[in-house]
């Protein structure tokens, strides 16, 4: 999503007047610490986008991110630099930096402005006191106006501190090397304005109209998934129901309730979930809209009151406020999401979905669709496999998806009662099973990741992947799909560490749907070493 312009400070523009002026620099804030980026290394700022975690990294990437259907490893400037995380703001932003012809995030806490500095004003680190690894700064700029010192960041020995990998091994994700100055003229990205009066609504279109939330009753903003479960008795615009991490969504048609023209659902349509008030909440709704927008930030003032002539019927109880924007060219309507969500339609759409019995069939559908019975996908899948058009199987560990590719996948199963534990083996081991007859031996892969356990349920599934034609099983949260990819889907990831590279050297870049899948490799799953010893182990306890 954009961030509007309006009642945004843009970044100031460098003088050009003087010709004393050598150099620019885009300063920033870490909570007290004021720094600064040489601005001809500086691609762009955006602000904190949805970013998808990586197992096996150091602990200051943030994640990889989607930028304009390019991968972007985004780091935490505070853990580079041993600074203590804190949460996010609606000031937070990635500095997107050049490193060797390669894009590489950073999140700082606030951007400031750009500043032209004259080549005497930078003193040498030596000359002065900084809470920062030394070795991490070229110099500092003593602000005249504040007396405020500020630090200027050394890109290169910052990155190299832990990544010096990535230089060797990232193909370049963003073709040439555009600079800051040459982007923010485009740019939507310019400083937050602090004020008690400042809203900020998340807007929509449904019908060619904009629509727009408060950002305090949005919770998120999801993608519609491919398959939504229906809702019995329910009325023409609950047009089902989804799970979302392990709780159940229903969906709201705004087109259909509304009564505007109906639209087939597409790639482009998104879900605004919001909670339903009053109930302490436990409960949510996800409202189907045409199109998410961007956020707006808007002066109490220019919201205006709902002319009387819109306020005929019942339905205009949901209208809360109009905001004209662009000197009247654009019309964005304020929607109440209480008054909303006190129809009686909605109300009663959210009991059926609590009382209805067969909820677990939204996350189980993969495994029902595929087959009657728990068993092989490859039987159902063989015969349309094709090495032109490669199929991921797509699994969730932590709100995160992963994918394997189907070749190695040879089957999909429940997590058992029990499992019959192995001694003496890595803690990942959960255990093993009896598998027609064959014992397959159990690993939870949150373990295998270093990633917290959870404690089990009927979600679960565990994969069964061929290894060096050994057969093992993996504990994954749930299983969603099976994906169909063109072949320029699949892309080397960016080497973040030695191992994460090994079991997870491919990504999936959905650039249409800004959707990151990670690749594992079955084969480096387990190393020689842990699967010989999980086979000896395995064959040591069925003996006894």
């Amino acid at each position: 999503m954009s961030v509007s312009n309006q009642n945004e400070a843009q970044v100031a523009a460098p003088s050009s007047e003087s010709e004393e002026v050598k150099r620019q620099f885009v300063t920033f804030h870490l909570g007290s610490e004021s720094m600064a980026f040489d601005m001809d290394r500086v691609m762009e700022i955006v602000r904190l986008p949805i970013t998808v975690e990586v197992p096996l990294t150091p602990s200051s990437l943030v994640g990889l991110a989607n930028l304009r259907g390019s991968i972007l490893p985004i780091l935490s400037l505070r853990r580079v630099l041993g600074m203590e995380d804190v949460e996010a703001t609606d000031a937070t932003r990635v500095m997107v930096l050049n490193y060797c012809g390669k894009p590489l995030g950073f999140v700082v806490d606030k951007v400031t402005r750009v500043m032209g500095v004259a080549s005497e004003c930078i003193e040498p680190m030596n000359s002065a006191r900084s809470n920062i690894d030394a070795k991490l700064l070229s110099g500092v700029i003593k602000n005249e106006d504040n007396k405020e010192l500020i630090q200027l960041v050394d890109i290169d020995a910052l990155t190299e501190l832990e990544y010096a990998q990535f230089n060797a091994s990232n193909d370049s994700v963003v073709q040439g090397n555009t600079t800051f100055s040459e982007v923010k003229q485009n740019s939507d990205e310019h400083l937050t304005v602090e004020d008690s009066d400042i809203l900020q609504l998340v807007s929509f279109s449904v019908a060619d109209q904009e629509y727009s939330f408060s950002i305090e009753a949005t919770q998120e903003i999801i993608r519609l998934p491919e398959t939504i479960s229906t809702v019995p008795k329910a009325p023409s615009h609950v047009i089902g129901m989804v799970n979302l991490r392990n709780r159940v969504l229903p969906l709201v048609k705004l087109r259909t309730l509304f009564n505007l023209p109906e639209l087939e659902l597409n790639e482009n349509n998104r879900i605004v979930v919001v909670t339903l008030p009053g109930s302490g909440g436990s409960s949510m709704v996800g409202v189907v809209v045409d199109e998410v927008r961007e956020v707006l930030r808007i002066h109490k003032k220019q919201i205006e009151s709902v002319p009387e002539l819109l306020l005929d019927g019942d339905d205009s109880k949901e209208l809360e406020g109009i905001c004209q924007l662009d000197d009247g060219r654009r019309i964005v309507t304020l929607l109440s999401a209480e008054k909303l969500f006190q129809r009686d339609d909605v109300l009663d759409a959210v009991d059926c979905v609590n009382q209805a019995d067969n909820l677990d069939s939204v996350q189980d559908s993969f495994v029902d669709q595929q087959s009657a019975e728990e068993g092989s996908i490859m039987d159902h899948l063989a015969n349309d496999y094709s090495e032109n058009e490669p199929q991921l199987v797509v699994f969730n560990l932590m709100d995160q998806e992963f994918g394997v590719m189907i070749e190695s996948v040879r089957e999909i199963l429940r997590l058992p009662d029990s499992l019959t534990k192995v001694p003496k083996t890595n803690d990942f081991v959960e255990g093993m099973v009896n598998l027609r007859g064959a014992v397959l031996p159990i690993i939870d892969m949150r373990k295998r990741f270093d990633l917290p356990s959870q404690e089990q349920n009927d979600r679960q599934r565990i994969l069964v992947l061929n290894q060096e034609n050994v057969l093992t099983g993996y504990i994954v949260d749930s299983v969603s799909e099976v994906l169909r990819l063109q072949a320029d889907q699949v892309e080397d990831a960016p080497c973040l560490s030695d191992e994460q590279v090994k079991m997870m050297g491919k990504i999936v870049n959905l650039r249409k749907k800004k959707r990151i899948i990670t690749v594992l490799e079955p084969e480096q799953l387990l190393s020689t070493q842990e699967q010989q010893k999980l086979v000896e182990e395995v064959h040591e306890s069925t003996d006894s």
